[in-house]
């Protein structure tokens, strides 16, 4: 896109092919109002789309487990609105906790290492970067010992079972999550007379220029781009379409890694140029360091976002819903864009999908656990295979969680209602399992860091990924097939 003088001259090209936004351009669409539609309550929602059923016998009647949930996400209120029926479903008294994950983390690891019947927690939630962490120290069981695993366990897209095992058990169940795609509102970028390529043809240079022209064409009013910048895992796992999209990577092998990558060319010019849609493009908000995605989805659902990376499972919904949404039928989803030449890898080899080369996304799960230590793992099971299940997968989808059960996706209703549902079989098959051993999360927090000093400005990309290298390097020097780093 060349601007000349006070006019534009659009000439931007993405793909083989290029796409030209050249059509004449209407007057701004003014913002629209804010949603007049009611929304449904947790318990109207739980009446209108369960049938209950009591379970025969109740095997479990009376016993008490407690489960420890990350507060803040919507999973939170959702499932202590369900309690109730599960209790009178099962006779099971359950008590829920909730805390910020950095403390609910900090308690689980002391928990979890108390002995038999001493733990606070029988179920507890994490992400599923933490697992081989929970596995190899034995604070998780293997669901796979329960005999109805396999039967409660089917329906959930076999890419989720394979993120949630760690050396052959599953210790959890998807309970939330997602995964980090391209997501743009079509009308505000139509309106702006820009064109919308295929779904696997989004570039950097396209998605860049764009974002200029709509701050410029909507005065201001609507963003081009939004970060979700807060530091830690919100900016690392934000970063990593850039990252992969510029040819970078983290490591030669996300499960027993032996070189670290994450300081390379490739890697620093992916930071430099995420940090200029703030800092030099101004086209992002300038508060957006501070993102998570709760700001970011409120943005969006205000239409004042044209583009950012998102999560179609877990707000997907939200953006298509009346009742929290000005922008109901314009978010959209396609793969992560990739800079002009790029040919997209994982772990030394091309990506394909359909022997077709493609960009990576990372498929995140919250995951249900129940505790090894643990005096009530059946009943603990009793409910992780509800709350996770079939019987309830619509409520969840529609209390505003992300779901794996397939179900959900192939409903003919919902597919007509939201329009997005089209690309879900096209983000189960670009995903990938992110780092995926003990030193996971230790590694996200410091790319995390590492991004979020670059997007703020304090440091420049190259000294940030050098210190992330080496803070990594110390994390994982002396394991197995790790030989690069020398203290």
């Amino acid at each position: 896109m060349k601007y000349v003088g006070a006019g534009v001259v659009v000439v931007a090209a993405a793909g083989a092919g290029g796409y030209y936004a050249t059509k004449p351009k209407p007057t701004p669409t003014p913002i629209t109002p804010a949603p007049t539609t009611p929304a449904p309550t947790i318990t109207e929602i739980i009446t209108q789309t369960i049938t209950p059923t009591i379970t025969p016998g109740k095997p479990y009647a009376g016993e008490k487990i407690t489960v420890g949930l990350v507060s803040g996400l919507v999973t939170d209120p959702l499932t202590k609105s369900l309690v109730p029926l599960f209790e009178e479903l099962t006779g099971i008294k359950v008590e829920v906790e909730t805390l910020p994950y950095p403390a609910l983390h900090e308690k689980q690891v002391l928990s979890l290492s108390a002995p038999k019947g001493q733990g606070l927690y029988d179920i507890f939630e994490i992400y599923n970067e933490a697992i081989a962490e929970y596995t190899v120290n034995n604070w998780v069981l293997d669901l796979k010992s329960f005999p109805t695993f396999e039967e409660d366990f089917a329906g959930i897209h076999p890419k989720a079972r394979y993120i949630c095992e760690w050396e052959g058990k599953i210790v959890g169940m998807p309970f939330d999550g997602g995964g980090r795609v391209f997501c743009y509102n079509k009308k505000l970028l139509e309106d702006a007379g820009l064109e919308i390529p295929p779904v696997d043809g989004w570039t950097w240079e396209y998605v860049r220029e764009a974002a200029i022209e709509v701050k410029r064409y909507y005065k201001g009013e609507v963003w081009g781009w939004v970060h979700q910048g807060l530091m830690g895992g919100y900016s690392c796992m934000d970063f990593n379409p850039w990252l992969w999209g510029f040819g970078g990577e983290i490591f030669d092998n996300y499960t027993i890694p032996t070189k670290c990558l994450i300081n390379s060319p490739q890697a620093v010019e992916a930071l430099e140029e995420y940090a200029a849609f703030r800092n030099e493009y101004k086209v992002s908000p300038p508060g957006d360091t501070t993102y998570s995605e709760t700001e970011a989805v409120r943005l969006i659902c205000e239409g004042k976002v044209a583009m950012s990376i998102n999560d179609p499972l877990m707000h997907g919904q939200k953006f298509w819903n009346p009742s929290v949404s000005r922008v109901v039928g314009q978010i959209f989803f396609a793969d992560n864009p990739l800079k002009k030449g790029i040919t997209p890898m994982h772990e030394g080899k091309p990506f394909l999908v359909d022997g077709k080369p493609a960009a990576k996304h990372r498929i995140g799960i919250w995951e249900l656990n129940i505790a090894a230590n643990s005096v009530h793992q059946g009943a603990a099971y009793e409910f992780l295979k509800w709350i996770t299940g079939e019987s309830i997968a619509k409520t969840w989808f529609l209390g505003g969680a992300g779901t794996f059960r397939m179900s959900v996706f192939e409903d003919p209703t919902f597919k007509g209602q939201y329009g997005y549902f089209d690309y879900i079989p096209r983000w189960f098959a670009t995903g990938i399992r992110w780092v995926h051993n003990p030193e996971a999360t230790a590694t996200m927090i410091a790319i995390g860091e590492a991004v979020t000093s670059v997007l703020s400005g304090e440091k420049k990309a190259q000294e940030a990924l050098d210190i992330a290298k080496d803070k990594i390097d110390k994390l994982y020097y002396g394991k197995p097939l790790y030989p690069d780093y020398k203290p």
